[in-house]
Parts: structure tokens; sequence; C-alpha cells
């Protein structure tokens, strides 16, 4: 039969006759319901379930559904604050659960709150859509032949429970700041992003991560079980903390690297890496580990990229047998504090002439802190000085330049210090008409209100080899890069104030590293030639407070870059940016990329494959009568999102999606109630598949 909204105001009982069966309601479409409405109206399913095919069922706060389960098969659920779209099977009395029982069974909601448990049982589940869930604990996979797939565009608000089950990645997962994976089991995330949440928590169980894309930290978390890693994965930790201290360990399967790129690891000794085999590796980029038991690795290879630290204290890191580590091209310390040097990372050099366990590569070296004070101390002529060893600077050991002065770091520190800025002025002071340059330097805790300038002629420039790591603060001066230098957010903010500038001379490159900027208006961000180039690394959010134009040179995206702002950022360079391998822009609600090149090509915005994304979250893509070719990547769209093509009257001035050929095809996701809106000019689709 056939019911159309159905309005129920008392009791609808279904009576199964048979037992075993299901009693079945054809719906002609999924606009075809049955509505329980009204005060105390039931549904009371008798038998042993309610088949709901193709149609709706909807509940409102004042009804009931009790007794057995509702069967769905592309059905659809509504209630007073969601809509789901399901595959699966519903009990809607007290228990509140879904089971979702294998065979492409779908579990897709609208934005809004689900009351309902989902409990999985066997292979080709899939969890969709945006859902809020009620219940603690809200996904439950039952044993260790289940699997689900999750592709929610929502912060997933509750716990998994895994019970040695599957979790897949279907796109970028964010997990809510309470919210962990418990019950042991795998999460593969086939090559996707996972963003775990804002609040410090500990992890338990054993989790075997699998092609783990990128899983970033946005808080300090403490590991108490293991986490094996299988296949290539990366591990940002963006300045916080992976504690190891109550024993958790992480393992490395063979043939398997793992990055590790600003995560500072506590109690390494009581927790440990494991390395399966030879083939095993662990890299490491801008880390700190801090020891708190003698360690002796002897099998895998730790490779350092980017410079790192090891606060040994008074503890031994030794390579024996088939373990090795690597420096290449960075300063790798190590710093026992107030204990004394006993060469911590051994063998010494002495004991491994050939350098059998440890290697150097590009000037990379280990190197022991001994800081350097030079009190207030005036340079009065011209001088490059070359540091022997790493230097502090502070309130009481302040650096007054005189006359002009390279400070060639050797690839040693220089530490910033101070406590109260207000009260102890400026540690750095640059005289009129004169130019400190750093070169060959790592730059810890740099505010740009440590430095004083004589007169606008007086200048800091940041020559090759820097790396700043930079003290949250205002700019309301001009950072001048030379050279192949870093600016590393270590995940704190830059504000650019009304004479903020970052500016990039001829032929340099600027890597801006794990940063949020605001203030970012006009050309604040400027490469001086086309010949230089911004490289946006890891985790970058640029605030756009006006309009903002990139004229000169060329960006590439290393990561992801997220841009926020009711404001337009202005592509005008005649130069092909790059959007590269796993990584995405993500343009913010109400935010406008404008593609306006100074010359007549759609192709400066490149895309490498299918794994660089372009987000349009309730955001605009504009371009002018030059039109637009997007391929090769993806392009996901959420919310109401728009195209912008004025002056576009024909294909040859159209926003284009592929280029005619196969292996270039741009793919297009739209998820659930998004939209995109096409508001002027061509759209033309030039995809083979």
């Amino acid at each position: 039969m056939k019911i159309r909204r159905a309005l129920l105001s008392h009791v609808l009982i279904f009576c199964l006759v048979m037992p075993m069966t299901q009693a079945s309601v054809n719906f002609g479409a999924k606009d075809s319901a049955i509505e329980i409405v009204g005060t105390a109206a039931t549904l009371n399913v008798l038998g042993t379930s309610m088949s709901i095919s193709e149609g709706t069922v909807k509940k409102e706060p004042v009804s009931v559904i009790k007794g057995n389960k509702l069967v769905f098969s592309d059905g659809v659920f509504v209630n007073d604050v969601a809509e789901i779209g399901l595959t699966a099977d519903g009990d809607f009395d007290a228990v509140s659960e879904i089971s979702m029982n294998g065979n492409d069974a779908v579990f897709r909601s609208e934005p809004g709150l689900v009351a309902q448990r989902i409990v999985v049982r066997g292979t080709r589940n899939r969890l969709e859509g945006q859902p809020t869930f009620q219940s603690s604990n809200a996904i439950i996979l039952h044993d260790q032949t289940s699997t689900l797939s999750i592709a929610i565009q929502s912060s997933l608000n509750q716990n998994v429970i895994l019970n040695r089950g599957t979790l897949g990645l279907a796109n970028t997962l964010k997990l809510g700041d309470d919210v962990t994976f418990t019950g042991s089991g795998t999460i593969v995330l086939n090559g996707n992003q996972l963003i775990l949440g804002g609040k410090s928590l500990t992890w338990t169980d054993t989790l075997l991560w699998k092609d783990a894309g990128d899983i970033m930290l946005n808080s300090d978390i403490r590991i108490k079980g293991q986490w094996i890693f299988q296949g290539n994965s990366n591990f940002n930790g963006h300045g916080n903390t992976l504690d190891f201290s109550h024993g958790g360990t992480i393992w490395i399967r063979k043939n398997t690297t793992l990055d590790l790129n600003g995560l500072k690891i506590k109690g390494f000794g009581s927790g440990f890496f494991v390395f399966e085999n030879n083939t095993s590796q662990l890299r490491m980029s801008s880390c700190e580990i801090e020891m708190d038991r003698d360690v002796t690795m002897t099998r895998g290879g730790i490779y350092v990229s980017g410079a790192s630290r090891v606060i040994v204290k008074d503890k031994i890191l030794r390579f024996d047998s088939a373990a090795s580590l690597t420096v290449d091209g960075c300063p790798l310390s190590y710093e026992p504090l107030e204990f004394a040097d006993k060469a911590n990372i051994q063998p010494k050099p002495i004991d491994d002439p050939n350098n059998v366990h440890i290697k150097f590569l590009n000037n990379g070296t280990i190197v022991r802190p001994r800081v350097d004070i030079l009190g207030v101390v005036t340079f009065d002529s011209s001088v490059t000085l070359t540091l022997a060893r790493y230097l502090l600077i502070s309130p009481d050991n302040r650096l007054n330049v005189n006359s002009s002065l390279c400070l060639n770091g050797n690839t040693h520190i220089a530490y910033f210090t101070r406590i109260d800025p207000a009260i102890e002025g400026e540690i750095v002071i640059i005289d009129p008409n004169q130019i400190l340059e750093f070169k060959n330097i790592v730059l810890r805790d740099l505010a740009s209100t440590d430095v004083s300038f004589g007169n606008s002629a007086s200048k800091m420039l940041f020559g090759d080899r820097v790396t700043m790591e930079i003290f949250t603060s205002d700019l309301n001066y001009t950072w001048t890069f030379k050279g192949d230098s870093i600016l590393d957010g270590v995940s704190r903010t830059l504000t650019l104030g009304p004479n903020g500038r970052i500016f990039v001379t001829n032929g340099a490159q600027l890597t801006i590293r794990d940063i949020t900027i605001k203030g970012l208006a006009s050309n604040k961000i400027r490469c001086d030639t086309n010949a230089s180039k911004i490289v946006f690394d890891g985790r970058v959010n640029l605030f756009l407070d006006n309009d903002f134009t990139f004229s000169t040179g060329s960006f590439d995206i290393n990561g992801d870059l997220d841009l926020s702002g009711t404001f337009t950022f202005h592509y005008t360079s005649s130069q092909v940016s790059n959007l590269k391998r796993k990584s995405s822009m993500r343009l913010r609600p109400g935010t406008t990329f404008r593609y306006a090149p100074s010359i007549a090509s759609k192709d400066l915005f490149d895309m490498q494959d299918p794994s660089a994304e372009l987000f349009l979250n309730g955001a605009t893509l504009a371009t002018t009568s030059t039109g637009m070719r997007l391929r090769k990547g993806t392009l996901t769209v959420d919310r109401k999102s728009f195209l912008q093509n004025p002056g576009g009257v024909s294909d040859s001035q159209a926003i284009v999606f592929g280029d005619g050929v196969a292996i270039n095809d741009l793919q297009i996701k739209i998820v659930p109630a998004a939209s995109l809106q096409l508001l002027s000019g061509k759209l033309v689709y030039n995809n083979v598949n």
C-alpha cells in the first residue's frame, strides 16, 4: 500500500502475523511519508520489524515510536531537530539505537541533533552529512569485523568506541575538543587529514593508524597505550606536546616513514619509539624531545631535517647495532641543562669514524648549546660576528648596533627572553641609518616589540638560512627576508599593525609555517619581484582585515592555508602559484578569492593532483574575463558558495573545470545541503570522466 502524509493522531499498530517476517510499507518516493504527530500519537511495531523503502517517517517531540525496529532502505527519518537519510535499522524507543549492518548501509544526516546511538556491524557502512550527536559514545563498532567509513563535514562531537573494528576516513575529519577513539582498533586515513580537538586528553588504547596523511594536534595529549603507524604518515604538532611519560609507545612498522613536525615529546624513556625493522624511519623537523631515562636504539633510523633539540638532562641517547641518526642541513642540539656534558648523543665521532650510526649531510651538526653573554655590547664599526655557540639576548644582555652588523649564527640559536617588555624596554637597539642582518641562525621567541629603530633608514634583515620562531606580538614595521628563510609561528599569532609588513626580496624564498596572521590588507605580505616566492607550510591562517592584493612573485601551498574575513584576496601576479599534493586552500564564509592575473592566462593557479583541495565554505571564487581553469585537483563546496565571472561572454573567457584530458579531470565534491551558484559569466565543464 502507499501512504502519503498519513497523520496518526492516536495509535497506529502494525501487527505481523507470521513470525520472523517484516511488515513493509511501499512508498512511492522519498516525499511519501508516515507522520506521527499530535500529543501521545504512537507508532507501535509489534512484528520483528517494519521495512521502509525510499520513503519518510516523521516524528514530532510529543509523539512516540516504540516496539521493534524500523528497517530503512534509502529512506528518511525526520524529527524536530534533524533529517536523517538511512539505509539502516532503527530503534526509536527508549533504547535510541540505529543499527548499521553492512552491505552498503548509509547514515546521512542534514545539520541537526541526532538522539540515537549508532551501532555498526559488518562491512561497507558509511556515515555522511553534518550530524551533532546527543548521546555520549555515539558511535560503537560491534567487534573486529565491523567497519565504518566516515565522510561527515561537521566536527565529530562524541567518542567512537572501536572494539577492535576499523574506522576509515573518506575526507578530512575534525574531532571535537573532548573526543577520542577508544576500545582499540584501526583507523585508515587513506591519506586524509585528522584534526584532533583543542582540549588536553589522555588516549589509553592501542590504535593502528594506516596511511595517516596528516594528524594535527591542537592541544597537548598523553598516550598510555600503543600507537602503531603503517604506511607513510605525518604528525603535525603545531608546538603541542605528546606525553609518553605514562608508558606510551609509538610503533613504526616496516617500510613506513613517520614525519614529525613542530612536536614536543615528553617522557622519552618511560615511553619510546619502536622500529619494526631497518626500513622503519622517523623524520623530525622543528621538534623537541625531553628524556627521562637512558635510551639505546638498535634498529631503524631517525632523520632530522629541521632544527630540533633533545633535552637529555643526565640521560644518554645511544645508537647501536643497526640503528642510525642522520642530521641533514640543520642543527640538532642536546641540552643537559644543569647536568654535566656527557656528549649525551652517542656514539661519539671518535667511536664512529665511518659514520655508521651517526651521519651528517649538507652541514648538519650536533651541538650542545653554550650561551654567549654579550652584556650591553656596542658595535662601533661594520662587522660580521660569527657565533661559536648559542646566544642569549635579554634585558641584561642587550644587543646595541651603532654600526651595521651581520650576525652569522653558524647554525646556532639566539634566544630572546624578557619578563615585562613594557618595563624592560627593547633588547635589540639599532641606531639611526644602521642595518642588522641575521644569517644561518635560529631566532627563538623573537617578538617584534624586542627591537627599536633609530630612524626610518634603520633596518633589520633576515638573510639566508634564517629560521625565526616568533613570540606572539603586533608588528608595526617591516620584516625583510633575503635568501632562503623560514618564519615559523610555532602555532602563535602575529598581528600586522598599520605599518606592519612582510617583504621578500628579489630571488628570495620565505616559508611561512604554522602561524595565524591577522590584520592582512593591501599588500602587507609582498614579493619584490617575480623571482621571489612564498611557501605556506603546515597550517597557516590568514585573517583579511580589508582587501589584499598579491601582485608579484608566486606562492606554494604545502599544507593547509585558511583565508578568513569578508574581504577579497586579489591574485594579480603573472606567475604560477601551486597547490601541492595533500594540501588545501580553504575559503571561509564571506571570503572571496579573485583570480585577476596581469597576463591573459587561465592556468596560473595549479593544483598538483586530486589530493590538492580548493575548499569553498560559504565563499566566492571570482575571476575577470580572462577566466580561470581548475584541473587535476579537487574542488569541495560547503554551504552556499558562489562563482563569479563578470565579463565572461564566451567559453574562452569562462571558468573551466578540467581541460579535456582525463588524467587532469577536476574532482568536484558538493557536500549535503550545500550549493554552488554561478552569479555571472560562463562556466565550462570540460572533464572527460
